[in-house]
C-alpha cells in the first residue's frame, strides 16, 4: 500500500501518543502482489478461516420485513441494521459468519495468522525506543506499515470470492472498524494496547453502515480528526465501488486512525472485486478531488433521499390499500348482518302465517 501522509519533522519529538496531527487522514492503495510491503512473504491470497462465532450468530437469517424506521428507537434501528446486513451475507458460499457487524460479536484474530504482520508488531517496543530518541520519522513509517498490514489482511478476506465481494458491496456505504489489543501485561494493570510496555498480539474487525456511524459515533469524530465540514467525504463522498474506509483503534492513545483504501486496477485480486463493468470503471478511474468528493456526497445524499421518499410513498400506498380493504370488509360484514337480519324476519313472518 502507498500511504499519503507527510511525516512529522525529525526533531519534533513525536511519541506514539502524539505523532498524528492533521495527517491522520490519508489515502492508501492496494498494490499488485509483490509491489506493496504488506503483500510480502507470509501473506496469502486466501486468508485463514475466521474464528467460529456460530455461538453468537446463527448461519443465515430470516427475511427482514419492511418497517417504519421513524417509529423506532436508536437501539431498535441498530438491531434492524445488523439484521439487514446479516441477511445480505447469509448466503456466502464459504462462511456466512465471515464478517461481524458489532464489536461484541467480532472474534479476536491473533497476529500469528500472518507471519509478516506478527514480526512487524513484535518490533513495536524497539520502534518506540527509537522514537523517544527524536527519530519520529521511524515511528511514523512504522505506524503506516502497521495500517497496511491490517488493512491488507481484511481486504484479502473480503476478496475471498466474487460473491463475497459482491455481498460486501451490497452492504452499502460504511466503515470497517479495527480494534488492536494485547493479552499481555494484565497483572500490571496496563490493559491499554497503546501503552509502550504492551505488545499488540491480536485484533478484531467489524463493519458498521454509514447510517449507524452517523447515529452513534459523531462524538468520536474529534478523535478521528474529522472536522464537521469533512464528515460527508468519509460517509457519502468516497467511491463506493473502489474505496474502503478503515478506522484503526488501539494504536495511538486517544486517536483513531482513519484511512481511505483504494483498490488499484493492477492489484492481483482486482478481478475478484471488479466483477461488473460499473465496478471496473470505478477502480480504473482516478482518485476524486476534494471538490468532486463533495459533489459525490451530494449526489449520494440526493439518491438516498429519493429512495427514502419512494419507500414512504410505498408505505402510504400500502396503508391506503389496507384501509380500503378494511372499509370493504366492514361493508361486507354490514351487508352480511343485514342479510341475516332480513332472513330472520322472513322466517318469523312465515311462522306467523302458519299459525
Amino acid at each position: 500500500m502507498t500511504h499519503r501522509r507527510s511525516p512529522p519533522a525529525p526533531d519534533s519529538g513525536a511519541t506514539l501518543a502524539d505523532e498524528r496531527g492533521e495527517n491522520t487522514r490519508h489515502t492508501c492503495k492496494l498494490h499488485r502482489r509483490g509491489a506493496g510491503a504488506a503483500d510480502d512473504a507470509g501473506a496469502r491470497d486466501t486468508p485463514p478461516k475466521p474464528h467460529d462465532v456460530s455461538a453468537t450468530r446463527s448461519r443465515g437469517a430470516a427475511p427482514i420485513k419492511p418497517v417504519d424506521k421513524s417509529k423506532l428507537s436508536r437501539e431498535e434501528l441498530d438491531r434492524l441494521d445488523v439484521a439487514t446486513h446479516r441477511q445480505i451475507v447469509s448466503h456466502d458460499p464459504h462462511d456466512a459468519n465471515w464478517i461481524a457487524f458489532t464489536a461484541a460479536e467480532a472474534p479476536w484474530v491473533p497476529m500469528s495468522v500472518d507471519p509478516a504482520m506478527q514480526r512487524h508488531f513484535a518490533a513495536r517496543e524497539s520502534i518506540i525506543g527509537l522514537a523517544s530518541k527524536q527519530d519520529a520519522k521511524v515511528l511514523h513509517e512504522w505506524i503506516t506499515k502497521s495500517e497496511e498490514h491490517v488493512h491488507t489482511w481484511v481486504v484479502r478476506g473480503i476478496l475471498e470470492s466474487e460473491k463475497r465481494a459482491a455481498h460486501f458491496r451490497a452492504l452499502g456505504r460504511g466503515w470497517i472498524f479495527v480494534q488492536l489489543s494485547s493479552q499481555q501485561g494484565v497483572h500490571t494493570g496496563k490493559h491499554d494496547s497503546t501503552h509502550p510496555a504492551r505488545k499488540i498480539t491480536r485484533f478484531k474487525w467489524w463493519f458498521e453502515g454509514v447510517e449507524r456511524v452517523l447515529r452513534n459515533r459523531q462524538d468520536e469524530f474529534p478523535a478521528m480528526r474529522i472536522a464537521p465540514d469533512e464528515v460527508s467525504k468519509w460517509t457519502t463522498g468516497y467511491v463506493h465501488g473502489a474505496e474502503l474506509i478503515f478506522v484503526l483503534r488501539g494504536m495511538v492513545a486517544t486517536v483513531s486512525l482513519m484511512a481511505r483504501v483504494k483498490l488499484r486496477a493492477d492489484y492481483h485480486r482486482e478481478h475478484v472485486w471488479a466483477s461488473t463493468d460499473e465496478v471496473q470503471q470505478a477502480v480504473e478511474a482516478r482518485e476524486p478531488t476534494d471538490a468532486e468528493r463533495v459533489a459525490l456526497a451530494k449526489k449520494a445524499e440526493a439518491l438516498a433521499a429519493k429512495k427514502k421518499a419512494k419507500r414512504e410513498r410505498q408505505r402510504a400506498r400500502k396503508a391506503e390499500e389496507v384501509a380500503a380493504r378494511g372499509v370493504e370488509l366492514e361493508l361486507s360484514e354490514r351487508e352480511r348482518a343485514e342479510g341475516e337480519k332480513a332472513a330472520t324476519a322472513f322466517e318469523e313472518l312465515l311462522a306467523e302465517m302458519k299459525m
